[in-house]
């Protein structure tokens, strides 16, 4: 929920910036309840951390990769490097 991606959508920018911070608060409180449980998701974390902040420069994303690595996973590695490859084309010029 990127807000300039909803923006590009034809969205006005205080209806994308609240849409974004619903989808942290809802991502934030999922996160928490699964700390609760024992279940620190890092890299999820990351991501969602990455994918509502309103400037957000491609190169962070590596931010998230080491954090889903370190867990014992594999749907949080998979969905980490999902959101990296949703990245991606903001990086590389076609």
């Amino acid at each position: 929920m990127h807000p300039h991606r909803i923006e590009q959508l034809g969205v006005p920018h205080g209806i994308a910036l609240a849409l974004a911070v619903a989808a942290l608060v809802a991502g934030l409180a999922w996160l928490a309840r699964e700390a609760i449980r024992g279940h620190a998701r890092l890299g999820l974390a990351a991501c969602l951390l990455l994918a509502t902040t309103p400037w957000l420069a491609p190169w962070y994303t590596i931010w998230a990769l080491p954090l889903a690595a370190a867990e014992d996973d594999r749907q949080a590695q998979l969905l980490t490097l999902a959101f990296c490859a949703y990245l991606l084309p903001q990086t590389i010029p076609l």
